[in-house]
């Protein structure tokens, strides 16, 4: 998976952040791939061309998530929405070997 995203965001200290991001996602290994970030101005233009090629530009950042760690971030998440909506969790026992 590559995206190529136009960020705008404005910050809690009112800081405005205009920036294109061009990354990816390699399915298999589920690692995380950056080609470039850029900030941008208000006038800049931004092209895309989609082409065919045997060779591609390395990434310049990988990343892969801990398997455990994302774990344990998923169940916060799960915990932090039931409380914000009221809901009750209720977890199976787990299974004795």
């Amino acid at each position: 998976m590559v995206a190529a995203i136009v960020s705008y965001v404005v910050r809690s200290s009112r800081k405005e952040e205009l920036s294109l991001s061009v990354s990816g996602l390699v399915s298999p290994t589920e690692e995380h791939v950056d080609w470039r970030k850029v900030e941008l101005r208000v006038g800049d233009e931004v092209l895309l061309k989609i082409v065919d090629s045997e060779r591609v530009d390395r990434p310049r950042k990988r990343t892969r998530q801990d398997p455990i760690a994302r774990v344990k971030q998923q169940k916060h998440y799960v915990r932090a929405m039931a409380k914000k909506f009221g809901w009750e969790i209720k977890a199976r026992p787990k299974k004795s070997k």
